[in-house]
This record gives structure tokens, sequence and C-alpha cells, in this order.
């Protein structure tokens, strides 16, 4: 859209004798309103210049088997409600297997041992329902980012 000499407005096509702005006489006299190419006038993005790399599938699926059970498949697809709630999920689990081992083990001899086996065979669990998720996901062609961007 070409803008007056004087006032610098846009103005239509229409307004050749008066700018209905500023009151000048003939305001685009000598302006120039022809579409320009944006190719010549903006600077070609560089490929080294962007910083953005689409996320891939294999990395979702191998975060998701290997650590899925810190969140960090879901994070890294930004969904981080869902990888805040596998942590969350980890943590209770592991920490009630822990408490109660604690407690009911108390006059067993040994018993931390008892604790550790209990506590390491809950994480083992929830480790082994994610390893199973990322398994499953190896199929899956429709897995998206939280944007909605689907993985490559």
């Amino acid at each position: 859209m070409p803008k007056c000499k004087y006032c610098g407005e846009k103005l239509t096509r229409l307004d050749t004798d008066i700018c209905p702005f500023c009151g000048s006489l003939k305001p685009l006299q000598g302006v120039e309103n022809t579409t320009q190419d944006l190719t010549k006038v903006l600077d070609v993005v560089k490929t080294e210049n962007i910083k953005y790399k689409p996320k891939r599938k294999s990395t979702y699926i191998a975060l998701t088997g290997l650590l899925g059970a810190f969140g960090a498949g879901e994070l890294y697809i930004h969904n981080h409600v869902k990888g805040l709630i596998s942590l969350g999920i980890t943590v209770v689990t592991t920490g009630i297997a822990f408490l109660l081992s604690y407690f009911l083990m108390k006059e067993v001899p040994n018993n931390i041992w008892y604790v550790i086996i209990i506590t390491a065979s809950t994480f083992l669990f929830n480790f082994a329902i994610h390893l199973v998720r990322g398994l499953f996901k190896i199929n899956q062609n429709d897995l998206e980012t939280k944007e909605g961007e689907l993985l490559k």
C-alpha cells in the first residue's frame, strides 16, 4: 500500500489528488506504489542460523523406554504435564514401597536388605512398564509433540 510522501500515512490508490490525513496536494506524486519481490528485499535464511531441530521418533522412543519412569520421553516432546506426572508416580510409588518396607521390616534382622530389595523392585516395575510402553510406540506413526508437530 502506498504512503503519503508528506505525512507517511497509508493511502489507497484512489487518493491521488488529496491526502485525507494531512490535506496535502498530490500525495502520491513521485511515490512508487508497485509491489516488491520479497526475496530481493529480505535476506535468505541460512540453515546454519536455524537453531530449531525437529524432534525425532527414535529419540522419543529411546527416552520413553529407558528413562520413561522419570518422564524423559514426555519432557522431550514438550509435554511437561505428562512428564511430571510420570516422575511423580515413580517417586510416590517408590517412596511408599520404601516407607512400608522400612516400618514393616523393623523387627527383622538385616532389614536394610529387604528394604532395598522391595524399593528396587518397585522402581524396576515402573521401569518395566515404561520400557514396554516405549516398545509399543515403535509401530505408532502418528506420534506428535505438544504443539502438534509429527515426530520424524
